[in-house]
């Protein structure tokens, strides 16, 4: 069941980051867009041909169709190759193999078919972009949501998907940046691999002390113990990858 959590928590988050738009920005594009217009267009052009904000656009619609969790070969080969160096496309796909979703594919496809985002904000400075997305995501009300996350069952999918059809679904918006660099091929997504299995490398350390540090006597002031203290810093390490 802890199982089953975990694996819908990461669903949840999945739909944070990926999604597509609509409005009247010139930089919006709606779901119909990105999935037949954009996506279609995209198809007869060579990567180099792609903007920055297209590019991005490309990366987030490909990864909302992925399987395993916004992963694929394909939005694989829209990386960094500075990204590429730090992780090959095996070690790319096989991390996420284990995270497949336990939720019935229309309850997965609606969500999805809920999910917009628009680009806010777009900085080029020579061969680096800077992009700024808000993501629009359907809110759950607390009660669904824990029953989703922990008990889920279809008499608790066919209410989540009740209330995604209903005119009472709201929304919850967020801001997240994204970094692209050019390259030979054309723009990329750099997602700073490097750095982030730095952050791994440094929560496994942690960890590894934990049971030393626990036979310890606690220190004044010391607050939490070291157990929280390396959960409270994973839980930031999953935010940053």
């Amino acid at each position: 069941m802890k199982r089953i959590c975990w694996n819908l928590s990461l669903v949840i988050m999945l739909i944070i980051v990926c999604g597509c738009s609509e409005g009247d920005s010139a930089y919006q594009k709606t779901k119909a867009d990105m999935r037949q217009g954009t996506v279609a267009e995209t198809k007869g052009l060579q990567s180099q041909s792609l903007g920055p904000d297209d590019m991005l656009l490309k990366y987030l619609n490909t990864g909302l169709n992925a399987e395993r969790f916004g992963k694929s070969k394909e939005t694989y080969q829209l990386l960094s190759n500075k990204d590429k160096e730090i992780t090959s496309e095996k070690e790319y796909l096989s991390n996420s193999k284990s995270n497949e979703p336990n939720a019935s594919h229309e309850l997965m496809s609606l969500m999805k078919d809920n999910i917009s985002y628009t680009i806010k904000n777009s900085v080029i400075d020579k061969s680096v972009a800077k992009i700024e997305i808000e993501t629009s995501r359907p809110k759950l009300p607390s009660s669904l949501l824990d029953l989703l996350l922990c008990k889920n069952s279809p008499e608790v999918e066919k209410k989540v998907i009740a209330y995604l059809h209903s005119p009472d679904l709201q929304f919850d918006k967020n801001l997240e940046s994204f970094t692209l660099v050019k390259e030979s091929e054309g723009w990329r997504v750099f997602l700073d691999f490097a750095t982030k299995n730095k952050i791994k490398l440094l929560v496994e350390e942690a960890e590894a002390l934990v049971p030393s540090l626990e036979m310890l006597s606690p220190i004044d002031g010391a607050g939490s113990s070291p157990k929280c203290a390396v959960n409270s810093l994973r839980s930031l390490t999953f935010l940053a990858c």
